[in-house]
């Protein structure tokens, strides 16, 4: 092994143990009642494990209004490794950024054969606190695991332009194949291939033609992730219409976001779990000072751009990157969010590693001092993470943590609302709600009110905050099924049969087939709740007293379990 492999292994092993020293206590926290949910722990289909059945769930599901299928199939792994201990589903996580480290630096190094330059960019990267959101939140494996995919295409393509072969062109598509079925944020990868070409490649001298001809396949690829994705999206109604939130707005939203983005990556303290969107509109001067700001910068990196080639490809790796999630398409509630800096910020840490470079190449001397900057920064942002990881240790903090930071947040205050129910807290619970619900009225947090008022008896007011919740959402179908409950314990039977057969439409549920059931039984419809047991057991064969219940019809009416 010779002098530059061995400082490469070194590097390595040096990004390996302070990710993991950064990151370890991850492995210490829970589960968060935000998307987690959605994605593990109340998710039937990744509950089971690893099945023939879930898998073709997986590749046909449009579930949290994304097609993803390579993320439910590690969840499901997951739970066949770990159960629910959220202990392993965190390790997965961890493990994976500390992968993405390590393939950034080869790439870095197989791009540009700078080694320090290199390492400096990847432990940026490894310690970053806005990196935090995409390693610490079990339901953002997608952007951790995209990433890697990410990565790879990129070391693959570096390969295939050593070398140009159709194999390795086709394991460069493959890989960015899987990216897009982890999460389709890939699109703009094919753009990132072409600002390599531009550097350190230089090929568009040689070919201009065949190195855009190249890119055809793979732009086909990402115009077809974009069509599943907005019809996955459009499906769940995650996509806010042009009426919501104008085209202006949105744009004036995207300009501010940029520069938060920067701003965030050289003070990275004020990181919330989710930023509301101002809806109401934003103010001009902000506006117009983040249109100049970045007007300025890509002025001044094309004006240096001869010079120092890495600025353009920086500076527009971060811009190109960020277009999927800047709020154009509004996907969601948010302004912005961490975790969509994760591969954009990439960019930036390239300009900043070259340029500490170039900047000590100048002048000899300089190296050492550059060298401890370089060392005091990443020591700095490893102990910013380690200090934001604190508050993802359970969902009560990191809410709690968003509503200090940010103003007018509904979400922050139904899920603080949600947590404090779950600790038994339902009057604080309560108050959180119901300051939601005067901030922006959501199906979920009527919901959630309305259960916590069912909980302390006051069924009237419990009944009314479902009937909001439905008015919201006419297929919210639990609130179908607690409004039939509690219409059932008020004698209105009728409707809450046509409650709990308005649930099954939208979702089966064996809760809702069980009392269906129980009611059919108490009528002396015997065929009709002997179908809705069985429903109820094929949904969930331990559906408490349904199997009793089934056996008991079936002993009245001398009837086997077959017929």
């Amino acid at each position: 092994m010779d002098s530059a492999d061995r400082k490469k292994w070194i590097l390595m092993l040096v990004l390996a143990g302070v990710t993991l020293v950064t990151y370890w206590s991850v492995t210490e926290h829970g589960f968060i009642n935000y998307d987690d949910p959605e994605y593990v722990t109340a998710n039937p289909h990744v509950q089971s494990g690893l099945t023939w059945s879930d898998f073709v769930w997986a590749l046909t599901s449009s579930s949290a209004s994304n097609w993803h299928p390579v993320t439910w199939l590690t969840h499901m792994i997951d739970v066949n490794l770990w159960g629910l201990n959220p202990a392993g589903h965190h390790l997965t996580n961890l493990l994976l950024h500390l992968i993405n480290v390590l393939l950034l630096f080869l790439l870095l190094l197989r791009m540009t054969n700078a080694l320090w330059p290199s390492a400096v960019a990847a432990a940026l990267f490894a310690v970053h606190p806005l990196n935090v959101q995409s390693v610490a939140w079990i339901a953002e494996r997608k952007n951790v695991l995209s990433t890697l995919f990410w990565l790879l295409t990129l070391i693959s393509y570096c390969r295939y332009v050593q070398k140009p072969g159709k194999k390795r062109y086709l394991i460069t598509a493959g890989f960015f194949i899987l990216g897009l079925m982890s999460k389709p944020m890939l699109v703009t990868l094919p753009f990132v291939l072409l600002l390599m070409d531009y550097w350190p490649f230089r090929r568009f001298a040689a070919d201009r033609m065949r190195v855009a001809m190249e890119k055809i396949p793979l732009l086909a690829l990402a115009a077809a992730s974009i069509l599943v994705t907005v019809i996955a999206q459009h499906a769940g109604g995650a996509v806010a219409s042009m009426e919501a939130l104008p085209l202006g707005l949105r744009l004036e939203n995207a300009l501010i976001s940029y520069v938060k983005y920067i701003y965030l990556m050289l003070w990275p303290m004020p990181l919330a779990i989710f930023y509301p969107h101002p809806r109401a509109g934003l103010s001009l001067w902000p506006v117009a000072g983040a249109a100049l700001f970045l007007l300025g910068v890509t002025a001044l990196v094309f004006w240096k751009g001869q010079q120092l080639p890495y600025l353009v490809l920086g500076w527009l790796w971060y811009l190109g990157t960020l277009v999927p999630v800047i709020g154009i398409v509004q996907v969601g509630d948010q302004a912005i969010a961490d975790r969509y800096a994760y591969v954009p910020l990439i960019g930036l840490f390239i300009i900043f590693a070259w340029g500490a470079a170039d900047w000590a190449a100048r002048k000899p001397g300089r190296h050492r001092r550059i060298t401890w900057a370089a060392i005091c920064v990443v020591a700095a942002l490893a102990m910013g993470a380690r200090h934001q990881l604190t508050y993802w240790e359970s969902s009560l903090s990191i809410f709690q943590r968003a509503l200090a930071l940010t103003e007018n947040n509904y979400v922050a205050h139904h899920n603080a609302g949600v947590a404090l129910f779950d600790m038994g807290q339902v009057d604080a619970a309560i108050d959180h709600f119901r300051t939601s619900i005067q901030i922006s009225a959501k199906a979920e947090t009527q919901f959630s009110l309305a259960v916590a008022l069912e909980q302390k008896g006051r069924a009237s007011e419990a009944m009314s905050h479902y009937q909001e919740s439905l008015r919201i959402n006419p297929n919210y179908f639990m609130a179908h099924v607690n409004l039939g409950s509690l219409l059932y314990r008020a004698g209105q039977v009728p409707e809450a049969i046509d409650h709990y057969l308005r649930a099954n439409q939208i979702q089966p549920s064996a809760m809702a087939y069980f009392n269906l059931g129980v009611i059919y039984q108490e009528r002396g419809q015997w065929d009709e709740a002997i179908h809705a047991y069985r429903e109820a057991l094929k949904l969930n064969p331990n559906q408490a007293g349904a199997r009793e219940n089934l056996d008991r019809i079936l002993a009245r009416t001398d009837r086997k379990s077959g017929e």
